[in-house]
């Protein structure tokens, strides 16, 4: 099975379950639900960061899952529209299904489709949260390439060897291998992502460090932006 499918089949299995434990908090005790709960500081954070950006402007939403940013930009922070591509079929149904029990249906779209690609709709900012952790090299050089230019607000985690920081990367390595074939998680050193940055003309930009959100990190460039530098072929 190609790595794309596989990630498609192991975000259908997972995103109900993983969605309702993060955010509905079902399930979602002890040591892991501890660390589920940066993922919900992550999402708080992303709200905060863009609470001065959105008024009238649109939002693309890379890895949307159940498309809780989306709705949450439009319903909470004043964006007109907001639109969200997931890998996951299961994860853009339950977004429509969500969005119209929200009753913003009208502003809020998604459609199923890979974020590595060349193009990307347009949107004012674009926002990929926790979307760099499941690319490989080469999708994510694809994904920054086709965002050059353009204001976003990404998240990674942070290989800071904190205890939580350990305790995830073994628990992610031993699951996966036991349930999620080709499909691998990641963590960063932040040098590798401030290279990143820098070689696709996102410099300057912040990185966000709280410490509800453990060893997640936001990365922006709202507050200036750069125009890349055409390079030469």
């Amino acid at each position: 099975m190609a790595r794309q499918d596989e990630m498609r089949a192991h975000w259908d299995r997972k995103i109900a379950r993983w969605d309702d434990s993060v955010y509905d908090r079902e399930g979602s005790h002890g040591l892991m639900g501890r660390l589920r709960s940066s993922v919900d500081a992550r999402m708080s954070i992303a709200l905060e960061v863009l609470r001065t950006h959105m008024e009238g402007k649109t939002l693309l939403d890379l890895g949307c899952g159940a498309g809780r940013l989306a709705m949450l930009a439009v319903e909470t922070l004043g964006a007109a529209r907001a639109h969200g591509i997931d890998i996951s079929p299961a994860a853009v149904e339950r977004a429509g299904a969500l969005a119209e029990r929200a009753g913003v249906a009208d502003r809020v779209t998604f459609e199923v489709g890979s974020v590595a690609r060349e193009t990307l709709p347009e949107a004012d900012i674009t926002v990929g949260l926790g979307l760099l952790d499941w690319l490989d090299d080469e999708e994510t050089e694809r994904l920054m390439t086709a965002l050059e230019g353009r204001r976003i607000l990404l998240s990674y985690s942070e290989q800071d060897n904190s205890l939580a920081e350990i305790v995830h990367r073994f628990y992610l390595v031993h699951r996966l291998r036991l349930f999620g074939g080709a499909v691998r998680a990641r963590h960063h050193r932040r040098g590798e992502i401030l290279d990143l940055m820098d070689r696709h003309g996102f410099l300057p930009c912040e990185i966000i460090e709280r410490r509800e959100a453990r060893f997640g990190r936001l990365i922006h460039n709202l507050r200036g932006m750069r125009i890349p530098v055409p390079r030469e072929t």
